[in-house]
């Protein structure tokens, strides 16, 4: 979390209820854009999003294309790296 310093007795209550509302607010959407990146992938999900057969997916991972993770013994992918992917065709 940003710590800022601000002087509270230059503020009006309306200043500083708008200043804390747009706190809370940032702190939200930066919560929720790091839950969107933790979000894992299956195999057979990326399969979908590519419309690529498994042997092509185990391709671009050879070449580091895809960078997989493994979840107890299970192949997973970033979200964030899959959208990354897609961004960059």
């Amino acid at each position: 979390m940003n710590k800022v310093n601000v002087p509270i007795f230059t503020l009006t209550t309306e200043e500083f209820s708008e200043l804390l509302i747009q706190s809370i607010k940032k702190a939200g959407i930066d919560t929720m854009q790091k839950q969107n990146e933790d979000i894992l992938l299956s195999l057979k999900d990326v399969m979908q999003v590519f419309k690529k057969s498994r042997s092509s997916i185990f391709a671009w991972k050879k070449k580091g294309i895809l960078k997989p993770f493994y979840v107890a013994g299970s192949l997973y992918f970033k979200k964030s790296e899959i959208e990354k992917v897609i961004n960059n065709k």
